[in-house]
């Protein structure tokens, strides 16, 4: 692909296994509101906890309250909150992790003279704070989270700043991501290439991309 010169990965379910490791940690988190004596039947409470995320979104700072409340307990318990939120960071540190194959890729894609960037609705610390825990923090030549433009990526509005940051036009960047509203479509509608990662993904997507990948390392046959 000779016009490609950059690539924009997302960050979740793209370079990191942000939904396992979310369904371990707050697993671990329910753990330890039981042990500290809620009265909850740990499947219902786990799935539960698992619909607030989409309730109130994955990086809500409440979840734990909001769980509480959920379960018809005073939310406003420190005790259990504090259980849930010590089990919650001794979960996500085991569990956060890499795709297979993120690393070399990456190095290969360097070698090729691609320019690596991400772009990710996670806020700033959130985003460094995973990219440190797993190794990734040089790897990237920017990161642009939403404390740069404060605007969700599927407003386009983010990808419309890393082009304009990048000084390159759409048809010479690729985006990499596992979502077909924050990623695919606002990418398509500025005229960047994309490619779905479909080893991130719990559902089949209901927006197509250019290319789909079954696993990160597949970017180097397309980017050659």
């Amino acid at each position: 692909m000779p016009n490609l010169k950059a690539l924009i990965f997302d960050l979740d379910n793209t370079l990191l296994n942000f939904f396992a490791f979310k369904r371990a940690a707050s697993r671990a988190a329910v753990a330890a509101m039981i042990k500290q004596g809620l009265a909850v039947d740990r499947a219902k409470a786990e799935k539960i906890f698992w619909g607030l995320y989409y309730q109130y979104g994955f990086e809500y700072r409440g979840i734990f309250q909001e769980f509480l409340k959920s379960a018809g307990h005073d939310p406003n318990d420190l005790r259990l909150v504090a259980a849930a939120a010590v089990a919650y960071r001794e979960a996500r540190a085991h569990a956060l992790k890499t795709y297979p194959a993120v690393f070399p890729t990456l190095r290969a894609l360097r070698k090729r003279g691609y320019k690596l960037w991400i772009v990710t609705d996670a806020p700033g610390l959130k985003a460094w704070l995973r990219l440190a825990s797993v190794g990734l923090l040089n790897k990237f030549d920017r990161v642009i989270t939403f404390d740069d433009t404060h605007e969700p990526k599927k407003s386009g509005k983010p990808l419309e700043f890393a082009l304009e940051q990048l000084e390159l036009t759409p048809e010479q960047v690729m985006v990499v991501g596992d979502s077909g509203s924050k990623d695919v479509a606002p990418a398509r509608a500025l005229g960047i290439q994309t490619a779905m990662a479909m080893y991130g993904r719990e559902k089949p997507p209901s927006v197509r991309a250019d290319y789909e990948l079954k696993s990160i390392r597949d970017l180097l046959k397309i980017c050659r």
